[in-house]
Formats: C-alpha cells, sequence, structure tokens
C-alpha cells in the first residue's frame, strides 16, 4: 500500500538511512561499520521517482558507478540490461546526445525512454551482488515489461517493489507492507492460497483482466 514503508525499507538496507533503533546488517556487519564506497559497489539500484540528469545519454548511465568512465563493452552491458538500446539508437548522436531542450541541440524524451535509461543505470555497475528496483515498470510499455522481468538473474539477487503484483509472480519471496510493519510472507501460489490482504488485493487487480 502507499505510505507503507517500501521506499524507507530500501534506504534503510542501503545505509542512506540510519535505523533509530536495532541495525541491518550485511554479511554479518553492521551498515555503520562498513566502508562506504565498498557498500555502494554491492548495489545497483533504481529510485522512485528516479531522476533524469540534463547531460548526455552516456553521462546519465555512468551516474550508476559514480560517472567513473565505462569501457563499450560494460556501457553496451547496462545499455541492453536495462532495455534501453533502442532509446540510444533513436538518439542523433547516441551515447553522447544531450539530453534536455536546455541545450540548443538538446533532446527531449519521453517518460518511458527515460525511465529505461534509469534502468541502464542501475545495471551501470557489473560488480553489484544485488540490483534494487523501486517501481521499475511504471513507465514501461506491455512489452517492455514482461521482457524486463523474463531476464535471467545471471546470479545477481534482484528486488523489486511494486504495486503492481503481476510483476511479482515470478518472485521465491514476496513480502508485504503496511504502515511500517511486514504483515505477510511467502510466495504467490502461498500467499493467494492463504487469502488474507496480498490476496484480495491480487484479486483486485486481477479482475481489470477478466
Amino acid at each position: 500500500m502507499n505510505g507503507s514503508g517500501k521506499s524507507t525499507l530500501i534506504k534503510l538496507a542501503l545505509g542512506l538511512y540510519r535505523p533509530l533503533n536495532g541495525k541491518v546488517l550485511l554479511d554479518g556487519t553492521d551498515l555503520a561499520d562498513w566502508d562506504r564506497e565498498a557498500l555502494a559497489r554491492r548495489f545497483g539500484v533504481l529510485f522512485q521517482p528516479s531522476t533524469n540528469f540534463k547531460m548526455t545519454a552516456r553521462d546519465n548511465i555512468e551516474v550508476g558507478v559514480g560517472l567513473a568512465p565505462m569501457s563499450d563493452e560494460a556501457l553496451a552491458r547496462a545499455t541492453e540490461l536495462g532495455l534501453a538500446d533502442e532509446v540510444i539508437a533513436d538518439l542523433p548522436e547516441g551515447y553522447n546526445s544531450r539530453l534536455s531542450k536546455r541545450f540548443v541541440d538538446g533532446i527531449e524524451m519521453s517518460g518511458g525512454q527515460w525511465k529505461r535509461l534509469a534502468l541502464a543505470r542501475a545495471y551501470a555497475n557489473p560488480d553489484a551482488d544485488c540490483v534494487i528496483l523501486d517501481e521499475p515498470t511504471a513507465a514501461l510499455d506491455a512489452n517492455a515489461e514482461a521482457e524486463l522481468l523474463k531476464r535471467p538473474r545471471d546470479g545477481t539477487g534482484l528486488i523489486i517493489i511494486s504495486h503492481r503484483l503481476s510483476n511479482l509472480r515470478p518472485t521465491d519471496q514476496i513480502i508485504m507492507l503496511e504502515k511500517g510493519r511486514l504483515i505477510e510472507q511467502g510466495d504467490h501460489d502461498a500467499l493467494v492460497e492463504k487469502g488474507g490482504a496480498y490476496a484480495t488485493m491480487f484479486n483486485v487487480q486481477a479482475k481489470a483482466y477478466r
């Protein structure tokens, strides 16, 4: 539900927020004791809302690694995983196209195109053990949404925050929050069979497609 604490929980998990009580552990070590750069290298993140940087397309992706220069191979990998190949191909100067009408030669993109660049940014870090995507399909068309969710994980953990419960069906574990508390946990089939809050919300959304 809106306001249940999903995005806050992710920011706690990333060490961007410090808990008022208790602690967050990664590999058994309190995040407060982690080196900030070492911690950042463990994750790739798409925040909601995502930022549209008034820079080049390349810069928008390289922000995901602190604007460190990326090789052509690394850039192509992030672009593919972020479903941004077509976006780059349609830009007049490709990765070097400047993205803002603030520039004389700047390009303004649609919400869906910006979202794909933000997804590529989340995948810019090749060393990430876990990719966290907060509402990744909010501005994607149905085909792009399906393509994103069926991609192989290749050993990388994936955490998705979503109001669209159809996105969560293939996941190993679903955590449902309400007012900052965990109220249900399990895979899709188990939660539907339970008939609780998740099942109720899923059936409400599913009615639109029946």
